[in-house]
């Protein structure tokens, strides 16, 4: 499942290195200077196959088999996080959510793993919430957030730059004027009882 490749270093792109220092403030190499003057290193994701094991064999025994392999499929990651933390982390958070909410919860949003029992038992329902909106946005992709925002953002912009973004779209789309598109604008947000 997970190619011997990721074991090997990766090369980082050539500005990674721009300002930092050669050695750390004891004395130790920071990273080896690869060709064209990048840094090579390991990412905190790269460990080995045996530690990848024993986490899947610890997600499973706590969240059953099927939840554990599409928590896996969702976030790789998480098989690098630290698996003692698990169990207690679960527990802490099934004191405040109730244990099976708790469980669907993480399974919403595999990230949750990583957080220490000690985090786990300081949630408030907000952690309950984003693991909602986690799950419902994760199809989307990575660009799908930020275009979301920025869509979002719209009126925001349209406020202080005093440009009719939408009506000037949605006229270039129709082929009618801005005017006509801003009155077609109004007249749905007046039709609306959350914009009265």
């Amino acid at each position: 499942r997970f190619p011997k490749s990721r074991l090997a270093p990766k090369k980082r792109p050539f500005y990674a290195g721009w300002g930092m220092p050669k050695r750390d403030i004891d004395g130790t190499e920071i990273g080896q200077v690869g060709q064209g003057g990048t840094l090579t290193s390991k990412s905190l994701f790269d460990i080995d196959e045996q530690r990848q094991r024993a986490s899947f064999a610890e997600i499973a025994r706590i969240y059953g088999e099927e939840d554990a392999l599409t928590m896996v499929k969702v976030l790789p990651n998480i098989l690098a996080f630290d698996s003692n933390n698990f169990g207690p982390a679960l527990d802490n958070f099934g004191e405040i959510f109730g244990y099976d909410e708790a469980k669907a919860m993480v399974v919403r949003n595999p990230g949750l793993l990583g957080i220490s029992p000690e985090n786990a038992a300081t949630s408030t329902d907000q952690t309950m919430q984003f693991s909602y909106i986690i799950a419902y946005t994760r199809p989307i992709g990575k660009a799908g957030l930020p275009a979301i925002l920025g869509l979002v953002s719209i009126p925001g912009i349209e406020q202080i730059t005093h440009t009719p973004i939408r009506a000037e779209f949605l006229a270039a789309v129709s082929g009618g004027t801005t005017a006509e598109a801003a009155a077609g604008l109004q007249q749905l947000s007046n039709s609306l009882p959350l914009m009265n």
